[in-house]
């Protein structure tokens, strides 16, 4: 049973971490996009609660009868939709989308900049799954309780042995192994929790969302005032980053529990995308809004692994004193022994 238990707790925690990769780590690294369909919009080609592929494609590359994804102004949630028509104009292309449930085309244009790719496929239901896996307790309850449950039997294992059947002989017993991969688990699972904690801060909206539209010398601003408060028991260092021309009064400050500040955010553009990230102080606040920059989805987990591959060696150094392996020589008796035995 006890056997059949592990296996089973294997097999969740591994499931779990390949949907935890897939979600957050696929899209960094192979220019991929998942986006879950919460509308019965482009049904009955995919249906809601799917979770859409969408890969990165040019503008002169889509061509009528591809669903692309694109995002829209003052709408956080990217939308998936058929290109019906493609439009040229003095402004430059554009594509006319509809949704296959939808009745009337849609009343925009999809222009090149609002672009994020095309559909290439898309997975039922597993959009709900993926949509509970970036929740708190969807994450503890799929990623950290099946992990807890197998550090938990490794470790009653390791301290607690079951007892050698009293018709094998001493000498026949095999000598005492260290589990090595106890600690590599340990650290693998607290690096996941760290990290999905801080990208559970993450959020990535476009500035015509969030901020309104002035005058300055003649020419369209879009100025903000965000308000960022620290709700939770622990300091984070708070990051702001943009690709396109936005200016921020901060970068990147440290905000200590109950704590809040104000943030100036200006950008000439609606369509400008703003990513704010919550990390918790393992690193300087400089290195953490370069790994940010560099990478917003990778930079949770490398700053909880800086912290936890350490501590994983030295607690590996400390458990491999408390439960020695025999010496090479003292192995070299005991087969001696067996083989004569035998």
């Amino acid at each position: 049973m006890k056997k059949v238990f592990n296996v089973l707790a294997s097999l969740v925690l591994g499931v779990c971490v390949l949907l935890l990769l897939a979600v957050f780590l696929v899209p960094a690294l192979w220019g991929f996009n998942f986006h879950i369909i919460l509308s019965g919009s482009m049904e009955p080609a995919i249906k809601t609660g799917a979770m859409t592929v969408t890969r990165e494609i040019k503008p002169e590359e889509v061509q009528v009868g591809d669903i692309i994804g694109f995002k829209m102004e003052n709408v956080d949630i990217p939308i998936c939709h058929r290109v019906i028509e493609i439009v040229e104009n003095e402004e430059g292309i554009g594509f006319l989308t509809k949704g296959d449930a939808n009745a009337e085309p849609d009343d925009w244009i999809v222009r090149p900049e609002s672009l994020m790719g095309k559909t290439v496929f898309h997975l039922p239901w597993l959009g709900y799954v993926a949509k509970f896996v970036r929740t708190p307790y969807g994450f503890g309850l799929l990623i950290g309780l099946p992990a807890l449950l197998i550090v938990v039997l490794e470790i009653k294992n390791l301290f607690w042995p079951k007892p050698a059947r009293r018709r094998r002989l001493r000498l026949l017993e095999k000598p005492s192994q260290f589990p090595a991969h106890l600690s590599v688990l340990i650290g693998l699972v607290l690096i996941g929790v760290l990290g999905g904690m801080m990208l559970g801060n993450h959020q990535e909206r476009t500035l015509g969302s969030f901020a309104r539209e002035s005058e300055e010398d003649g020419q369209p601003v879009y100025v903000a005032e965000r308000i960022i408060q620290n709700r939770g028991v622990l300091p984070l260092v708070i990051c702001f980053y943009s690709e396109d021309k936005v200016g921020f009064s901060e970068k990147y400050f440290r905000l200590s529990p109950g704590e809040q500040k104000t943030v100036e955010i200006t950008g000439d553009s609606a369509e400008a995308v703003i990513r704010t990230g919550g990390f918790l102080p393992l690193l300087p606040r400089e290195n953490l809004y370069q790994l940010f920059a560099w990478n917003w989805r990778l930079a949770p987990f490398m700053a909880a692994a800086v912290w936890i591959f350490p501590l994983m060696l030295i607690t590996l150094i400390v458990l491999r004193r408390l439960h020695p392996e025999l010496k090479f020589t003292q192995r070299v008796k005991l087969m001696k022994r067996r083989l004569s035995y035998e």
